[in-house]
């Protein structure tokens, strides 16, 4: 008597496993679908750790600015109160002026800060995803592309550079073959993989502080009356509290797969792999021995 589906159970069962043909289909049509391609011609693992520092330093800047903006914040919803508790006359009015002035600047500073620092964080984030694809390259479900395209498509940009910071993080950890590498990481061999909490957790900031920025400027652009003016300010100041969680957690983020690549590179390197004979747990073999410059000096 034949056995019924584990799953539905309403057909007989035809696997080892216990079910029966469509569902093992759409148990396969629901797994996620691996990019195997496999490094490129030519293709090097360099060393993060430089554009990793320059990353995280200007984190710090956008931080920074966001605090800075969060004090100017402060004073205009001050001069704003005083302003709603009827207060007016010339001094108030420089006070104002003054206050708007230094809102206005600590926008622009915010700006500049958040355009240098997008620079370099994606140059980091495509040389970190190329070499992770040299590590593992089957443990990537996006192509190498949306490294950088995933940030600029509308919609997608939402959930697409997540998955792609996560493939990295799964190639990036060192395996049990470099066991004695892996203090400066935190993380031990004989546990499964992390999960990726960190990433989640700082992607989650970013996306809510993205959305929270665009509402809270609408409300500040389109505001007419001081109350209006005072609702805008206060959103403004959540916002600008998120980013500064946000770029914190992203300096860890930087900082994790940065240790991870460099001490799983290095790691190999000691262990005496040769060029050309492929690593357990790292993919195929890469050039040299550990991370190397595109002008030929090891890292």
């Amino acid at each position: 008597m034949a056995m019924p589906c584990a799953e539905c159970q309403a057909r007989d069962a035809t696997t080892a496993e216990g079910l029966c043909g469509l569902c093992v289909t759409v148990a396969a049509d629901a797994a996620p679908k691996r990019v195997v391609a496999g490094p490129r011609p030519g293709d090097l693992l360099r060393s993060p750790v430089a554009l990793g520092r320059a990353a995280m330093a200007l984190l710090g800047v956008v931080a920074a600015t966001d605090l800075w903006a969060l004090w100017a914040g402060l004073g205009q919803r001050r001069i704003l109160d005083r302003a709603l508790a009827g207060e007016y006359g010339e001094a108030f009015q420089r006070e104002v002026e003054d206050a708007d002035s230094r809102y206005a600047l600590a926008g622009g500073m915010q700006f500049v800060a958040l355009g240098l620092t997008a620079v370099v964080f994606l140059w980091w984030f495509r040389r970190v995803r190329v070499n992770a694809e040299i590590f593992v390259p089957e443990a990537h479900t996006k192509g190498r592309g949306w490294a950088l395209g995933g940030w600029f498509v509308p919609v997608v940009n939402l959930w697409i550079p997540r998955r792609v910071t996560s493939d990295i993080w799964d190639a990036s950890v060192p395996g049990p073959e470099v066991a004695e590498r892996l203090a400066p990481v935190g993380w031990d061999p004989r546990e499964p993989r992390p999960a990726h909490a960190l990433v989640n957790a700082w992607w989650l900031v970013w996306v809510v502080g993205f959305f929270a920025g665009r509402a809270a400027g609408r409300l500040y652009r389109d505001a007419e009356t001081v109350q209006e003016y005072v609702t805008g300010v206060h959103w403004m100041m959540v916002a600008d509290a998120l980013d500064v969680v946000a770029a914190v957690l992203a300096v860890v983020v930087v900082h994790r797969i940065t240790t991870m690549q460099d001490t799983k590179a290095r790691a190999l390197a000691a262990a005496g792999r040769p060029a050309g004979v492929p690593v357990p747990g790292a993919g195929p073999a890469f050039p040299r021995a550990a991370f190397e410059h595109g002008d030929g000096r090891a890292t």
